[in-house]
C-alpha cells in the first residue's frame, strides 16, 4: 500500500490535471440536464485540482533555489567547540541509528588518494521526519557524517579550502547554475562562515529544487545543506539531503542532538 501511495505522489501532477480535465467534461456535458448543486461541484473539482496545479507549478518553477536555513551563528559556535574540546565523539553519531549505506555522495572515492589523509569514516542515515513519510509514503532524509584525518593540521585546512573553494566554484545540486553566480543570494539566506584559531568552518544554506510535470523522474521536491568544520587535523562534514518539505538537520543540531545517546528518532 505505502509503494502505491508512494507511486499516485510522483504522478500528482498528471492526476490533477486529468481530473481537472474531467471534472470540466463532466460539467459541460451535464449542466443542462442537472441543477445548481451540480454545476457548484463540479466546478470545484475543477477549481481544487487547478489550485494543487498552480501550487506544485509554483514549487517547481518560481520557488527560490535558495531557502533560509534557521541554523544561527551560536548554534554553529556550539557544535565547533563540543568537537574541539572531545565532547562529541564522531563515532557517536546518531548513536540509535543504522549506517544505511556507504559513501552516498562519492566523498571516499574523490579523496582516497588524499595526501595526507590518515583516516576517514563516514555514517549515513535515513530519517523520516513527518507522519506523511513514516505511514504513507516512501520519502526519507540522508543525514551524513564524512570524516576525514590527515597526518598534519596544515593538510586538515588545505583540505578544508579546497572544499570551501569548490563549493563557490561548483554548480547548485539538482540545477547546474554556478553558486558563484548566486553570491548575494547565498549570504542573504543564512551562509555562515567562522574562521578563528580554534577551527574553520562553513555552513550553507538550504538548497532547493522540484520536478513538475516531469514523464521520467515523477514528481518530486529535492532539498539539501551541509556544514564542513576544520580542527586540528580534522575535517568534518555533516551534510543533508532530502526529498520531504522539512530538513532534519537543523533541528537536530540546535537541539543537540547529533551525538546524544538518548535520541531515538523511531520513539518520535
Amino acid at each position: 500500500m505505502k509503494h502505491f501511495l508512494t507511486w499516485v505522489y510522483a504522478l500528482r501532477s498528471c492526476i490533477f490535471v486529468s481530473a481537472a480535465l474531467l471534472s470540466l467534461i463532466v460539467f459541460l456535458c451535464g449542466r443542462k440536464k442537472h441543477g445548481k448543486v451540480f454545476r457548484a461541484v463540479t466546478l470545484g473539482l475543477v477549481g481544487i485540482n487547478i489550485l494543487f496545479i498552480a501550487v506544485g507549478s509554483y514549487n517547481a518553477f518560481l520557488r527560490p533555489h535558495y531557502q533560509q536555513q534557521p541554523i544561527t551563528k551560536s548554534d554553529l559556535e556550539t557544535l565547533c567547540t563540543k568537537l574541539v574540546d572531545g565532547s562529541y565523539d564522531l563515532e557517536q553519531f546518531l548513536p540509535n541509528c543504522e549506517n544505511e549505506a556507504p559513501d552516498l555522495w562519492g566523498y571516499e572515492t574523490n579523496w582516497e588518494d588524499e595526501k595526507g589523509m590518515v583516516d576517514y569514516q563516514s555514517k549515513i542515515v535515513s530519517l523520516q521526519n513527518s507522519w506523511i513519510s513514516r505511514y504513507l509514503i516512501d520519502q526519507s532524509s540522508s543525514v551524513c557524517l564524512y570524516f576525514y584525518e590527515f597526518d598534519t593540521e596544515k593538510r586538515a585546512k588545505a583540505f578544508y579550502q579546497e572544499d570551501i573553494a569548490e563549493y563557490w566554484n561548483s554548480s547548485i545540486v539538482f540545477v547546474g547554475k554556478k553558486r558563484s553566480n548566486d553570491r548575494i543570494k547565498i549570504l542573504q539566506k543564512g551562509y555562515l562562515e567562522i574562521q578563528n584559531e580554534q577551527y574553520h568552518t562553513y555552513l550553507t544554506p538550504i538548497e532547493y529544487q522540484a520536478d513538475y510535470f516531469n514523464p521520467e523522474r515523477g514528481d518530486h521536491i529535492r532539498k539539501q545543506m551541509r556544514i564542513v568544520i576544520q580542527y586540528d587535523r580534522y575535517v568534518a562534514f555533516f551534510i543533508e539531503s532530502s526529498n520531504t518539505n522539512k530538513l532534519s538537520l537543523p533541528d537536530l543540531m540546535k537541539n543537540q542532538l547529533l551525538f546524544d545517546p538518548s535520541y531515538d528518532p523511531k520513539e518520535r
